[in-house]
C-alpha cells in the first residue's frame, strides 16, 4: 500500500462496522484480507480463532488493499493513463503511481504468486472485467509492484 502506508507502519483493524453493524463495502475502503491459496500457496489456516492472539505469526500473511470495484462495477486499467470504473477515471493521490499495464479483460488477469508460479486464473477469456457478485476489485495504491486483483482476481 506504499505510498499510503509505509513498511513497519502499525494499523488497527476495525472488524465490527461490515460484520455487526452490516456497513457495505464502497470504493476507496482499505481492507485487510487472506489472499486466495493461488497467491500465497498456503490454505487459509485451519485454526481461525489463532489470527485473534496477538503477535501469533500469520500464515498466510495477511494482505492490505484499496476496494476499486463493488460487485457490478467493470473495471478497465489503461497503461500509462489510470484506473476506470464504469468508464469513470478513479481520482488518486498525486503520490500514487500510475499503472505501467493495461487491463481489459479477464484474460488480463494474471502474474507471479509469493511462490514463483504463474498466475493466470481466467486463462484465455476475452469477457469484460466485471467484479462478480460477492466479490471484490481490491489494488495496493503502488499498482505497479502490488501481488492485488489484477494479478489475482476477485477477493471474496
Amino acid at each position: 500500500m506504499e505510498p499510503s502506508l509505509l513498511i513497519q507502519d502499525r494499523i488497527f483493524v476495525e472488524k465490527l462496522s461490515f460484520k455487526i453493524f452490516g456497513r457495505p463495502i464502497q470504493r476507496g475502503d482499505i481492507l485487510v484480507f487472506y489472499p486466495p491459496e493461488i497467491e500465497t500457496g498456503m490454505a487459509d489456516p485451519a485454526l481461525p480463532f489463532l489470527r485473534l492472539v496477538p503477535f501469533f505469526p500469520e500464515k498466510p500473511p495477511a494482505f492490505i488493499k484499496r476496494v476499486v470495484g463493488i460487485p457490478g462495477d467493470r473495471i478497465e486499467v489503461k497503461k500509462d493513463i489510470g484506473i476506470f470504473v464504469n468508464g469513470n477515471k478513479v481520482l488518486e493521490a498525486s503520490d500514487v503511481p500510475i499503472p505501467r499495464y493495461g487491463l481489459e479483460q479477464l484474460e488480463d488477469i494474471g502474474g507471479y504468486s509469493m511462490t514463483g508460479e504463474q498466475i493466470h486464473p481466467f486463462g484465455q477469456s476475452h469477457a469484460s472485467v466485471i467484479v462478480p457478485p460477492n466479490h471484490l476489485f481490491m489494488m495496493g495504491d503502488n499498482h505497479n509492484k502490488s501481488a492485488d486483483s489484477p494479478c489475482l482476481g476477485f477477493p471474496r
